[in-house]
């Protein structure tokens, strides 16, 4: 029912000067994919990188509590940032969405972090079924796609990243298709033996 978009059958290809995007993809939760994720971002952040990681499950967002203490967590999230990009807002939020993980902070790099829903969340829910929506242009509607592309422009060019780490959403989702079309220079599919 989450495969309403285009974005599997048609990758797009852009010419953007961009540092390397890494999206970490499974068919299923739970195999392991957003502890790599943490694992290769703490490894980079130890050679002298900075990393940004950009939670895309949405549905199911974890990543900023395997590295984010409750008080550090940014003010939104990427929940936040599509609502807003939806009433031409992004940029307002876009300044409040990133925040340091300590596991950063014992490296000659850093780990910089972009999670799903912000500080002290409280209506989740009714934020994540509006997310999806398609969004007017003046050239058509501007689908979930291209949207999340322009968010992580956005806040490439903010933070000034060596590496972007995409925790993809799990399962056959457009999401998980605009992360692997549309932004991955690699992408990393998790699976089980089962």
């Amino acid at each position: 029912r989450m495969v309403t978009g285009q974005d599997w059958l048609q990758p797009v290809h852009s010419s953007e000067k961009h540092p390397h995007r890494v999206v970490f993809y499974g068919l299923k939760g739970g195999v392991g994919r957003s502890t790599a994720l943490c694992m290769v971002a703490w490894g980079l952040a130890r050679q002298g990188k900075r990393v940004l990681l950009v939670d895309f499950d949405l549905e199911s967002p974890g990543l900023s509590g395997l590295i984010l203490p409750q008080e550090r967590i940014a003010e939104f999230g990427v929940t936040d940032w599509l609502i807003e990009d939806g009433v031409s807002q992004g940029d307002s939020v876009l300044p409040h969405m990133v925040s340091a993980s300590p596991l950063g902070e014992t490296t000659q790099g850093a780990v910089r972090v972009a999670a799903a829903m912000g500080q002290g969340e409280i209506d989740y829910l009714a934020k994540l079924s509006r997310v999806y929506a398609d969004v007017p242009s003046e050239h058509g509607p501007q689908r979930l796609g291209e949207r999340l592309r322009r968010m992580v422009l956005a806040l490439e060019q903010r933070e000034q990243p060596n590496v972007v780490l995409i925790d993809s959403r799990a399962g056959l989702h457009d999401l998980a298709a605009a992360a692997i079309t549309g932004l991955a220079d690699t992408a990393l599919l998790f699976a089980t033996d089962g």
